[in-house]
């Protein structure tokens, strides 16, 4: 597991294979995201914005907005 991260009252945080996204104050899961290339590096997770940026070793990047994963 890696060092969690957190963005208006969501804290993400996970593995080489997938990252949560978990609600603070309630603490549900909102979303579980499992990249179909690679590992993702968590060196490169950048929160600015309200926005989530994250690469993975295969050198996708991905944007997480509104929980909404887009590349």
């Amino acid at each position: 597991m890696t060092p969690p991260s957190i963005a208006e009252d969501i804290m993400y945080v996970g593995s080489n294979d997938r990252l949560y996204a978990i609600n603070i104050s309630g603490g549900d899961t909102e979303w579980v995201f499992y990249p179909e290339n690679g590992n993702i590096n968590w060196y490169s997770l950048i929160i600015s914005n309200g926005t989530i940026y994250f690469s993975t070793d295969e050198q996708i990047i991905y944007e997480v907005k509104d929980n909404i994963i887009s590349n």
